[in-house]
């Protein structure tokens, strides 16, 4: 039987009015175990294979969704789930209890991928399963720890890198949403991207003596701005739109300025170490990184900063 058809138990899921500003397209939802309805880890499947969402009560619009995972023994979950329409007013619904039932294929209309469509790069950093979400593909780590992170494991880089095994640096509009928790404030450390020291079009974001550093693609603009606190976990992000560059902090934006280059699709694109680990480690904790290649508002970016800050606050 095709859902709905079979799913024994549904419950309403809707927007906390306050949280969110603005309306969004493919409002990419995190749910973490501490805004699951309750009892759905005595119920649902181990793994999270029932699991469903719908825009409507009769299930007739079914959404995309990735479960990160579902372990109903310690009741932990993170879940994303594609939103078509996000707004004050929003509300869905999340559907499990359905005996042998399996998550759709990554590829398939409501799997995994449908969520990140106009994705270069998502990583989750589940260590025991580390994979670029947006294409299903294989990530190469080395000598990278898993700890507590920002909702369930990280990787904690000190010495370490993760190989993304192919160039994804966004060719045109694009925002890249970085998730992490510094332990030093001392020196260059590299977070995302793909710097070389050769070639024109690089283009990194990390931390420099504790401020957030851009080296974007024109070769000239290297900039150190908004200082960060150590120890504490940290949302980065660069959106592009043309020319024009914000950096944003939290959900506030930092600093707008000018970067008319072109990325090097050369280079492969590295996390926590600067091309291949060359002498910048990051150190510290990774929770989440997203390249997206798609211009992503200020209004966006903030409702995307409280969802993913303190998920159980953002829907009831």
């Amino acid at each position: 039987m095709a859902f709905p058809e079979g799913w024994l138990k549904k419950v309403k899921i809707s927007a906390i009015a306050a949280k969110t500003t603005g309306s969004h397209v493919d409002f990419p939802l995190l749910l973490t175990e501490d805004c699951l309805p309750s009892g759905i880890f005595n119920s649902a499947i181990d793994g999270g294979g029932d699991i469903r969402f719908s825009v409507d009560a009769e299930g007739i619009i079914q959404l995309a969704c990735e479960i990160v995972y579902f372990q109903k023994i310690n009741h932990k979950a993170i879940i994303w789930v594609k939103v078509p329409a996000w707004s004050k007013t929003s509300r869905l619904y999340i559907w499990w209890d359905k005996a042998g039932a399996m998550q759709p294929l990554p590829s398939s209309a409501f799997g995994s991928q449908a969520v990140w469509n106009k994705a270069k790069l998502i990583c989750h950093m589940n260590l025991n399963n580390l994979r670029n979400s947006a294409d299903n593909t294989d990530l190469s780590p080395t000598n990278v720890v898993s700890k507590q992170g920002k909702w369930g494991d990280s990787a904690y880089f000190d010495t370490a890198s993760i190989n993304c095994n192919a160039p994804l640096q966004p060719s045109g509009d694009f925002t890249q949403i970085i998730w992490i928790k510094p332990k030093t404030s001392i020196g260059y450390t590299g977070v995302v991207g793909d710097w070389n020291y050769s070639v024109s079009g690089r283009s990194y974001l990390g931390l420099k003596d504790g401020k957030i550093n851009w080296d974007g693609y024109a070769t000239s603009t290297n900039l150190a701005l908004k200082s960060i606190a150590i120890n504490e976990w940290a949302m980065l992000c660069v959106t592009r739109r043309g020319s024009s560059v914000s950096i944003f902090h939290n959900g506030v934006v930092v600093l707008n300025f000018t970067d008319n280059g072109a990325p090097n699709i050369n280079n492969n694109t590295y996390i926590g170490a600067l091309n291949n680990g060359r002498n910048y480690h990051f150190h510290g904790g990774i929770s989440e990184v997203q390249l997206i290649e798609e211009y992503s508002s200020p209004d966006r970016i903030l409702t995307e900063y409280k969802n993913q800050n303190d998920p159980a606050s953002f829907i009831s």
